[in-house]
């Protein structure tokens, strides 16, 4: 009888059980799939994304499958995007970027604005559709252009949450999930590589960094920029060293590469950066100096004092100590002249 009971509270414990699991993993899986239907001037061994074999001034038809994965209907909001490239390297699709960190250089193609998409597509629940784009090659001599299309949902959600005398709260939350999908166009030009450092600076953000400008001023995909680095101080201290990841830059694209500050004491003064780095086989070496101002350091302190206790923060007096006992001496001593030439006359 024993048994039995407890075969029936499993059953029971089941049966209530895997609704929840169903609703849970239904919630966990990406509520759409986005794939490319590949065109005959696909590079085959490129999958994951469009990479065409393209002339200037031609049009082309693409197309891409959406699956809804979820048991409701789906709004997905399609927008052309051009490639950026992340400030920590990589590159990264957007319709709009105002950022300081990272810009297009004045003479990037934009390709968003040479492509078509409709606005919005409505999926039923555990279906898909197929989405036309219309590509448009501008006129140029690049050898490379690079930008994609993003595809947005937005999932609401009704929550309840419990405030002040056990009274409820009803609110909704909306999360949306982005898809990117690439489209890299390779013309039949040639073009050079073409990469730099800029400047230097320190900024007090996200805990004290250093902030190097990196410029790729080629219509080519920069890859693999590997390399290290040292930072010393005025007196040719050396205060911390690192390496460079492999970074990835956007035709036409530049950055503010960021190094965070990683030594236990920060003053103002004057420091140096030197650079050390493999680019396309060939290794670069440069020098960047760059300043920390008394108001980067109080800034610091407001931002980050509470936050990173490891780092010890000072201030320099205007002069060194042992500069004002002797300008005292000396001006004790010349008064003293003085006044002793006053009482001999």
């Amino acid at each position: 009888m024993k048994f039995f009971y407890s075969l029936f509270v499993t059953l029971v414990t089941v049966f209530f059980l895997i609704p929840s699991l169903l609703v849970n993993a239904d919630e966990n899986i990406a509520p759409i799939i986005v794939e490319p239907i590949y065109p005959d001037n696909q590079i085959k061994s490129t999958k994951g994304y469009f990479d065409l074999i393209v002339d200037e001034k031609s049009s082309q038809s693409l197309n891409v499958r959406i699956k809804n994965n979820q048991n409701k209907t789906l709004i997905v909001y399609i927008e052309a995007a051009n490639a950026y490239t992340n400030p920590k390297g990589g590159i990264m699709y957007e319709a709009e970027m105002s950022s300081p960190h990272t810009s297009l250089l004045s003479d990037a193609i934009q390709l968003k604005d040479y492509i078509t998409v409709t606005d919005s597509v409505i999926i039923p629940p555990y279906s898909q559709t197929v989405v036309p784009l219309t590509l448009q090659v501008p006129e140029t001599n690049a050898a490379t252009i690079l930008g994609g299309v993003r595809f947005k949902t937005i999932n609401e959600d009704a929550k309840k949450d419990k405030v002040q005398n056990n009274e409820t709260a009803n609110f909704i939350l909306k999360t949306e999930s982005v898809h990117a999908i690439a489209i890299q166009l390779s013309l039949p030009n040639e073009t050079k590589p073409d990469f730099t450092f800029g400047s230097a600076s320190f900024s007090p953000e996200n805990k004290g960094e250093i902030l190097l400008e990196m410029i790729n001023n080629a219509h080519y995909i920069q890859k693999d920029i590997n390399g290290t680095y040292i930072v010393s101080d005025e007196r040719e201290n050396t205060l911390f060293s690192g390496e460079f990841q492999s970074i990835k830059m956007a035709p036409k694209s530049k950055i503010n590469f960021p190094i965070s500050w990683n030594h236990s004491v920060m003053e103002d003064g004057m420091y140096t950066l030197e650079i050390k780095v493999n680019i396309n086989g060939i290794e670069v070496l440069d020098s960047k100096t760059f300043s920390i101002k008394q108001k980067d350091v109080q800034e610091y302190i407001e931002k980050n004092g509470a936050i990173n206790p490891n780092v010890k923060v000072t201030e320099k007096t205007a002069l060194p100590v042992w500069i004002w006992l002797i300008a005292g001496f000396l001006f004790g001593l010349i008064m003293y002249l003085i006044g002793r030439r006053k009482n001999t006359t």
